[in-house]
């Protein structure tokens, strides 16, 4: 039996010229800020006012405890991992493929510094996330045991058949 790891795959990220127009990152430190938008992305002057006003020179990116305390960045109605984008624009090249991912050296989702990133086969990482879910569904399934005084307690998560 196979199994199917592409739901697991990065999305292509936006070519670096777009990247570059939307986002201002310091390899050296790893801020990633985003950078005032032209008029010609927006359908209307007061949403390009508005956003300007609101968003330009602020931190990018939203800490996401679901994807293991990474950084994600929302552009264009998709959210990209910030490590890919930073990686992606530090090496200027664009060749930042699905098929590839990128890695703490240090382990710290948040340390986005050109210097902690590294490149990865995605079949690196897939392992150990088959392995993380696996484990997750077992520890479910497990019955909890509870001792209230004299009387154990026992609650099965399992589904019913």
């Amino acid at each position: 039996m196979s199994i199917n790891y592409d739901y697991l795959r990065p999305m292509v990220l936006p070519d670096n010229a777009t990247l570059e127009r939307l986002i201002d990152y310091d390899p050296i430190s790893g801020t990633i800020t985003w950078l005032p938008r032209p008029r010609e992305m927006f359908k209307s002057e007061a949403l390009w006012k508005a956003w300007n006003k609101q968003c330009s020179g602020t931190p990018c990116g939203h800490f996401d405890k679901h994807a293991g305390g990474a950084v994600r960045i929302k552009l264009w109605d998709r959210k990209h991992l910030a490590r890919r984008i930073c990686y992606q624009l530090a090496n200027g090249d664009g060749s930042l493929t699905p098929e590839q991912d990128v890695r703490h050296k240090n382990a710290d989702p948040l340390d986005l510094r050109a210097s902690n990133l590294e490149l990865v086969p995605v079949e690196d990482k897939l392992p150990a996330l088959v392995r993380w879910r696996k484990h997750r569904q077992q520890q479910e399934e497990q019955p909890q045991v509870t001792q209230v005084g004299d009387v154990t307690v026992t609650v099965s998560t399992a589904a019913a058949p």
